[in-house]
């Protein structure tokens, strides 16, 4: 099935809804503010509907997610354990390709239910399902949003939370180029259905790890600049995080330090996640485009912001991103 358009894709997400009563939400490894609020979201209006909805993760959230939603909300799948047959709709939220789901996205997509994918990255493959994109949209959780108000169901603190929750997260508490006017006007009607922004911000902006802290010190200090200060390079080693005993979410961040350093346009920030696989991160100012370098080695993302796993030695994929910029540079397309 091709992409849909909205609104005509809220006519037929609805309708599907009300054929089906067993659903299965999942969303990216690494879970950010977007992927939590839209999976968390999705499951409570599913509910409120009358329908089984399960919200299942390749692994825990994150501490600084937990005071969001009840620990019976969430199941951890267990490849030993996890038995889906009994579902009827899977749902990806905040994510386009199964891969980005680990190990559920595998079992998900062998599963024979209808396939829903609601997203605002930029799609760059098919997919066999209804999926609704808009990459225009500041977060997954304004996407979550309309389909609330489309289907005219009471937006209360418990859809209001995590709605706030992706949206501060994707525009950076509102300072990022994909803060609309939409945006600000659902934060208010969020605020008016009971969010208390503190509460919200607190425990994702304003808490810092001791873990974290060691983790940046030791990054901080791989920090360098190429293509004549544009492009800033940071990366962090699996021995780095053991060193630090910190845990996969203390880098949470890192790529925009990298991006904020005076004259960089663009930021890359690359982490070993085991021997032989690094995560890249772009990100970048103005007009420049990292989504093409993403798409280049089997990622995706927005614009300004996108990722890849790439297989390969943290100095093999390090020497592979930065020619690709430093091509580009050379072109004349990093401005």
């Amino acid at each position: 099935m091709t992409d849909i358009a909205l609104p005509q894709g809220w006519y037929l997400l609805a309708d599907l809804i009300h054929a089906k009563n067993r659903f299965l939400i999942s969303s990216h490894l690494r879970p950010d503010g977007d992927a939590v609020g839209s999976s968390l979201a999705m499951k409570r209006i599913l509910q409120r509907m009358g329908k089984d909805a399960v919200w299942v993760m390749d692994g825990e959230a994150g501490w600084n997610f937990d005071r969001f939603y009840d620990k019976e909300e969430l199941t951890l799948y267990d490849p030993e354990k996890s038995d889906f047959s009994d579902r009827e709709v899977i749902v990806m939220v905040d994510a386009g390709e199964w891969p980005r789901l680990g190990r559920v996205g595998e079992a998900m997509k062998r599963h024979p239910g209808d396939k829903i994918c609601i997203d605002h990255h930029i799609p760059h493959n098919s997919y066999e399902g209804l999926r609704i994109v808009d990459a225009a949209s500041p977060s997954t959780t304004v996407l979550i949003y309309r389909f609330i108000q489309f289907l005219d169901m009471e937006f209360d603190l418990s859809l209001a939370e995590p709605v706030y929750l992706g949206l501060i997260v994707d525009t950076q508490n509102f300072h990022l180029p994909n803060t609309t006017e939409e945006a600000h006007l659902i934060a208010a009607h969020c605020l008016r259905a009971g969010v208390q922004p503190h509460r919200v911000y607190e425990p994702i902006f304003g808490t810092t790890l001791f873990s974290r802290m060691r983790l940046m010190s030791e990054a901080f200090k791989t920090f360098e600049i190429a293509c004549d200060g544009k492009v800033g390079v940071m990366y962090t080693t699996c021995d780095m995080f053991q060193q630090a005993e910190a845990d996969p979410i203390d880098d949470d961040g890192f790529i925009d330090f990298v991006r904020s350093v005076e004259g960089v346009r663009i930021g890359v920030y690359l982490r070993e996640e085991n021997e032989g696989v690094v995560k890249v991160s772009w990100r970048a100012k103005g007009d420049n485009n990292v989504v093409a370098s993403a798409h280049k080695f089997g990622g995706g993302g927005h614009l300004r912001a996108a990722g890849a796993t790439i297989l390969g030695s943290l100095a093999e994929v390090k020497q592979l991103v930065l020619q690709d910029l430093k091509d580009l540079a050379a072109m004349g397309k990093i401005i």
